[in-house]
């Protein structure tokens, strides 16, 4: 089955896990030394975050957002089947598409280089109309 990962990237994504990683262990260990708690909250939230992962994929039938993290994994699911049109709105170097429904819209940021591949790949797979404005 075709599909696109529409997911957003940060090229310091890794740099920032990893340092999440480095000072939720260090607050930790301060936290047990201390018996601070605080300290201890917030290094767990740090180790929690560097374990987060969100993923968007674009189906023929659908919108597919994946979260992982340490103790949980989600999967969504957006059907395209009862999407009226797809709103393309080019801001700086994102895209930001919204999904419209009857009076709901589902909002995805991309990279600007995708767009003409999300547009390319809903027109051959779906008959939905889209709107590309600049802006």
């Amino acid at each position: 089955m075709e599909m696109i990962d529409i997911s957003k990237t940060n090229p310091n994504n890794r740099v920032y896990k990893v340092m999440s990683v480095i000072l939720g262990g260090i607050l930790i260990i301060t936290g047990i030394v201390n018996l601070s708690i605080i300290n201890l909250l917030i290094g767990i939230l740090l180790l929690f975050y560097s374990t987060y992962n969100k993923k968007v994929f674009l189906l023929p039938d659908g919108l597919v957002s994946t979260y992982t993290g340490f103790l949980f994994k989600q999967t969504d699911k957006y059907d395209l089947k009862s999407v009226k049109e797809v709103d393309i709105i080019i801001h700086g170097s994102k895209g930001i598409l919204f999904f419209m429904k009857d009076e709901f819209a589902r909002k995805v940021e991309v990279d600007n280089k995708q767009i003409d591949e999300i547009n390319l790949f809903l027109k051959k797979h779906t008959d939905i109309k889209v709107k590309i404005k600049p802006q």
